[in-house]
């Protein structure tokens, strides 16, 4: 992969942007008034949006048609990131062939300083065409450390006509003193309602399969889509019959053969480990937010299956079996052995199962 890739192409400009009010009412603001920071982190989970209002703030800052900006003067009501989509501009930044539309993605797992020093030269010189010139770093928390004080000097004296922005989980995840450097935009989780409602009308996906994707989906546009692909439901059925999670109560009694087997299945699988753990997370929190209120389960067609189980199960237990695929998910992303991280997880969500002496006395 290139260090310095142009964007992708983005959806229509017309397609609204669900439960992202407040960020667009920001950076609308900073565009009639003229006062786009030179350096923006959007924070929030994947498949929320930041990824595409980032490329819509590009568009609508060079877009030919856009209306002039009112420098100085308080807008009531923002007009929102409202490119045209049909000038040179807006058509070389969807079709992702724009030279001054920069983006940085992870060069494997990280962001690397190779690709920070080429960014860096690239910035040295004149924007070519735009007259914003932008750089969106994806997963800018995957910065390795040298990689991130590189950029530290770009931020502390940006180039002419040049914006940043970061997109990343959350601020905690980046350096403070790049945090420190970034206006912070916040974007929320989507709706249930607003993922299911644009499944149905954008996608044409079924009722009742929208309902479902929106629900696992935890507030992620992104993720929902993955969810109504074919053969997810089964995939996630064998995912939690396989690691043990359909009856964690009876985990120590499991072959360790069978839990190694299992480790290695989700070894091979490289691109959907990441989806893979948070199913497995998603279904634990399931058997703890079911006790309490049944809207809020993410698994809707297993309720009867969580509800057989979450008498057994002690939350303090639960709690403690997240923290267990957490823990893992945090050692993968600092590029620890993956096989040993993922034998050492299960078998110690089998040995924290047989520590709890309330379970095996059931």
């Amino acid at each position: 992969m290139n260090a310095l890739t142009p964007s992708n192409e983005v959806q229509p400009p017309s397609e609204p942007i669900a439960d992202q009010k407040r960020p667009v009412r920001i950076l609308t603001a900073f565009l009639h008034k003229e006062t786009i920071p030179h350096a923006l982190l959007f924070t929030g989970i994947d498949g929320v949006g930041k990824n595409r209002i980032a490329t819509l703030l590009a568009m609508t800052a060079n877009c030919a048609q856009a209306p002039p900006a009112r420098n100085g003067t308080e807008l009531s009501q923002p007009a929102g990131l409202h490119p045209c989509g049909a000038c040179r501009s807006c058509r070389k930044i969807e079709k992702g062939i724009h030279p001054d539309i920069v983006r940085i993605q992870p060069d494997g797992r990280t962001i690397r300083i190779h690709q920070i020093r080429t960014l860096i030269e690239t910035l040295s010189l004149k924007p070519m065409e735009a007259r914003r010139r932008f750089v969106i770093v994806e997963q800018a928390d995957t910065m390795r450390p040298a990689a991130a004080n590189a950029l530290l000097k770009t931020l502390e004296e940006p180039p002419d006509r040049t914006i940043l922005i970061l997109l990343a989980g959350q601020p905690a995840d980046l350096l403070p003193t790049i945090v420190s450097r970034c206006r912070h935009v916040r974007f929320h989780p989507v709706s249930v309602q607003s993922i299911a409602e644009r499944l149905e009308r954008v996608h044409g996906v079924p009722a009742a399969d929208a309902t479902l994707a929106a629900a696992a989906a935890d507030g992620s546009f992104t993720r929902a889509l993955e969810i109504t692909e074919p053969g997810w439901v089964a995939w996630r059925d064998w995912l939690i019959a396989a690691s043990g999670l359909d009856s964690p109560h009876t985990l120590p009694q499991k072959p360790l053969g069978e839990l190694l087997a299992f480790a290695e299945q989700l070894t091979k699988n490289k691109s959907r480990l990441p989806e893979a753990l948070e199913t497995m997370a998603g279904w634990l929190r399931d058997l703890i937010v079911i006790r309490h209120d049944t809207s809020k389960v993410t698994s809707t067609d297993r309720l009867d299956d969580l509800q057989a189980l979450y008498g057994r199960l002690p939350v303090e237990f639960l709690i403690a079996k997240i923290d267990v695929i957490r823990e893992a998910q945090k050692s993968i992303e600092t590029n620890s052995n993956l096989r040993l991280t993922l034998e050492a997880m299960v078998l110690r969500l089998s040995q924290d199962c047989a520590k709890d002496k309330r379970l095996n006395s059931n």
